[in-house]
């Protein structure tokens, strides 16, 4: 009989040490960080605050019709700088300094125009790691590299569905060439995200995410467009895992 007990506890204990220790259950055992939520937030403050503050999505016909042409002529020079703005944020974004990358401070949408000369416009050569994937993404000092895309952060069409088709076609213009929701990435990158929004298609590269979300988020507040219930949770789960200035 003590024999038997003793095998018994001898089994329940390799049994205990596979479930502690074990690959399988210590990721199954995983605690998960808790998601946030709006309660107590300041709205308007740091992302998760603006976040709480963007109206939920109410679905119409109009909303539904989306047209490229909606948001005018593509890469159209609306800061009247004399420079297109694909040339603008490939510039900005391929901006090299002596310790390598170095991404210059997203310019402000209301700043005065500057007319720029000729050689103002001209584009730098470079290598930057694609945000997205962290692929390598090569500028040979001209804008007609097809394998860099410009990536509208929120996409048009998204930007139409949630509130942009009520908008002058002066608003959707500026809207189009608004620094704040243009990043330079990889040709591939930007073709799988295509219009999905956050709850369909998040940044490859994890390190971005928070980043991504947070640049989402700060676009819709400053347009007043809205989010889906979807897309708000996304975010929130997003905003979950992200510290610091992302939260601010």
């Amino acid at each position: 009989m003590k024999d038997a007990i003793e095998k018994l506890l001898l089994i329940a204990g390799c049994m205990a040490f596979f479930l502690v220790f074990s690959p399988f259950a210590l990721d199954t055992l995983k605690l998960r960080v808790p998601a946030l939520n709006c309660r107590g937030v300041v709205l308007g403050q740091g992302s998760l605050g603006q976040l709480c503050a963007l109206r939920l999505r109410s679905d119409d016909l109009e909303s539904r019709s989306y047209r490229r042409e909606n948001f005018g002529q593509a890469w159209a020079d609306t800061d009247h700088n004399g420079c297109d703005t694909r040339s603008d944020i490939l510039r900005r974004d391929f901006l090299i300094s002596e310790d390598g990358y170095d991404v210059a401070p997203v310019p402000s949408t209301r700043a005065e125009p500057t007319t720029l000369t000729p050689s103002a416009c001209a584009l730098p050569q470079g290598t930057i790691p694609d945000p997205y994937t962290l692929q390598d993404m090569t500028l040979d000092g001209t804008s007609s590299s097809s394998t860099i895309h410009i990536d509208h952060i929120v996409p048009l069409s998204a930007a139409w569905r949630h509130g942009a088709h009520a908008w002058s076609k002066e608003q959707r213009l500026i809207f189009a060439n608004d620094p704040l929701n243009l990043l330079a990435v990889s040709n591939t990158a930007n073709t799988e995200k295509g219009k999905q929004e956050a709850d369909e298609w998040l940044p490859a590269n994890e390190g971005y995410r928070c980043e991504y979300i947070s640049r989402q988020i700060a676009v819709k507040y400053a347009w007043d467009l809205s989010v889906s219930a979807a897309e708000k949770r996304a975010m929130l789960e997003v905003l979950s895992t992200c510290h610091g200035s992302s939260l601010r």
